[in-house]
């Protein structure tokens, strides 16, 4: 597990990476292709003495539609300013239609303590198991992970 110390830090980057271009969230789908999304909503926090990473994922996306089944994700974060054609790519395009890994020639690797991969490229890296959703009445998805892993990748 992280150290508070460093998690405190890691979710500092975290909140200017969505202030500014956003971060990218991994997850696999059901055909076990990994699925980048560029996102711009996501909190961390405590629950029961365990750090929480949520994000929010819009009805009708290619992730709202598997990630109930998902055993974990990941959250990135780019070096700030950078990867700038990747989270364009990641956030337009559907994983239904186009392999975004391949069309935004993203690099991954294995994560340390989930099965999701994480970006070789970005500077943070957040694991997370998959806990619990909260759906809201428009249909949109809360989902939350516990993070099992928070680290600097460069």
């Amino acid at each position: 597990m992280t150290d508070a110390t460093y998690l405190i830090r890691a979710t500092e980057t975290l909140n200017e990476a969505l202030l500014t271009n956003g971060a990218l969230l991994i997850t696999v789908d059901p055909d076990g292709r990994p699925n980048p999304m560029t996102i711009g909503w996501g909190l961390v926090g405590v629950g029961v003495r365990k750090p929480i990473l949520s994000i929010y994922l819009s009805q009708g996306g290619y992730t709202h539609e598997f990630i109930r089944q998902a055993e974990s994700f990941t959250v990135n974060i780019p070096v700030q300013g950078s990867m700038i054609e990747v989270l364009e790519i990641c956030g337009t395009c559907s994983g239904r239609e186009v392999d975004k890994v391949a069309e935004a020639h993203l690099s991954l690797t294995d994560a340390q303590t989930v099965s999701t991969p994480v970006a070789r490229d970005c500077a943070v890296a957040f694991e997370c198991t998959r806990l619990r959703f909260a759906e809201r009445e428009n249909g949109d998805l809360v989902v939350f992970g516990q993070i099992s892993a928070a680290y600097a990748r460069t």
